[in-house]
């Protein structure tokens, strides 16, 4: 009967050991699970980050890109209007010279008619300071 005893203990120790360990083996394939999940979800996350940072740094560099572009453009319309001031301060040295030239041309002219009265008047001078002195040795 004592054999009995410790028999029928021993089995309804083998049983509880037993049953423990089946839910200790539950337990842990259970946490195993979510654990997986976790780590599916952090990879998840890690490569919705990665793409994130890719987009952001994609996003950083066409910014950068317009901003260069928008420079460029700003540069060549700068550089154009400055090309276009040139070309008009040249054209209007050039208008200034000749009218300069035409003026050097006209003070010319009305030098050369001076220069001739002059000489005329001068010749007219002696010969009437010539007809004088005739007149007065007459």
């Amino acid at each position: 009967m004592v054999a009995m005893l410790k028999d029928a203990f021993r089995n309804e120790l083998v049983t509880r050991n037993v049953d423990h360990q089946e839910r200790l083996l539950r337990y842990n394939q259970n946490r195993v699970q979510e654990l997986e999940a976790i780590q599916v979800s952090h990879n998840n996350e890690m490569a919705a980050l990665r793409d994130e940072e890719s987009l952001g740094r994609a996003t950083m560099i066409n910014d950068h890109q317009q901003h260069a572009t928008s420079i460029e453009r700003q540069c060549a319309i700068k550089l154009a209007a400055q090309e276009e001031e040139a070309q008009g301060r040249e054209d209007a040295l050039q208008l200034q010279l000749r009218l300069k030239s035409t003026h050097f041309d006209e003070v010319k002219a009305e030098l050369q008619i001076s220069k001739k009265n002059a000489t005329r008047y001068a010749q007219e001078k002696l010969a009437l300071q010539g007809e004088v002195t005739a007149v007065d040795t007459i």
